[in-house]
C-alpha cells in the first residue's frame, strides 16, 4: 500500500509498506534500501518472495537540487527522509536490506540511529563509486548491530583489483557473518540470496 509523508523541509515522500501476506502483524519489517544510483525495481527479482515472508518497506530517493548537495550532506538526507517514513509508520525497529552505495545510508542509520535499526545485510558495498573506499570500511567497523555481508561471486561491479578490500570489509567488521553469493546476488540468483537472507534473519 502507498503512503506519503512531508518531512519537515517540505518535501513530499511516496513510499510503500506491505505487510506479509497482507495482513497487518507487529513483525519487525524488512527495510530495503537500493543503490543510490538505481530505483527500487532492482529489486523485482525477489520482490514477490519477500512480500510473502516479510512486512516490507521500500521507496525511491527523493532527488536532490545542488544546492541542497551543498548545504547537507547526502546520506544524512536520506537517512532523515527514512526517519520520517519509519516515525509515520509508528515503527520503532527496522531490518535492513542495502545493495551497493547504500550501504552508506544503512551505515548512517545504524551509527546515528541505532534504536531504528535490529539488524542489517549489505550486499556488494564495496561497488560503492566514492573517491575513499576505505573511509565506508572504517564507517562499516562503527556498525554494532548483527550484520550479514553479502559478495556475489560474479558482480559486474567487482573488479578483481577490489578483492583486497573486501577481505579488509570482514577484518574491519570481526562479528559479521560473510556469505558468497553464487553469480550476481539477488538480480540473477534470487533463490541463493533469499536463503542467506532468510537464514541471517531467522536468528534476529
Amino acid at each position: 500500500m502507498k503512503h506519503t509523508v512531508v518531512t519537515s523541509d517540505n518535501v513530499k515522500l511516496t513510499y510503500n509498506c506491505i505487510y506479509k501476506n497482507n495482513i497487518k502483524n507487529s513483525s519487525i519489517p524488512l527495510l530495503l534500501l537500493h543503490d543510490i544510483n538505481d530505483s527500487y525495481d532492482s529489486f523485482n527479482s525477489i520482490h514477490e518472495e519477500l512480500i510473502s515472508d516479510y512486512n516490507i518497506i521500500y521507496f525511491d530517493y527523493r532527488i536532490l537540487d545542488t544546492h541542497e548537495l551543498v548545504s547537507k550532506s547526502l546520506i544524512n538526507i536520506y537517512a532523515q527522509d527514512i526517519i520520517t517514513i519509519l516515525d509515520n509508520l509508528g515503527i520503532s525497529n527496522t531490518n535492513l536490506i542495502s545493495h551497493g552505495s547504500a550501504a552508506q545510508i544503512a551505515c548512517e542509520l545504524s551509527i546515528n540511529h541505532s534504536a531504528y535499526v535490529n539488524a542489517i545485510i549489505l550486499e556488494d558495498f564495496i561497488t560503492v563509486k566514492t573517491t575513499n573506499k576505505h573511509s565506508l570500511l572504517k564507517r562499516i567497523s562503527n556498525i554494532k548491530h548483527p550484520t550479514l555481508l553479502l559478495k556475489a561471486s560474479k558482480s559486474k561491479l567487482i573488479s578483481a583489483d577490489e578483492n583486497q578490500e573486501t577481505v579488509m570489509s570482514n577484518d574491519f567488521l570481526k562479528s559479521a557473518s560473510v556469505e558468497l553469493v553464487e553469480s550476481h546476488g539477488h538480480i540473477h540468483n534470487p533463490k541463493v540470496y533469499l536463503s542467506q537472507v532468510n537464514k541471517f534473519l531467522s536468528i534476529f
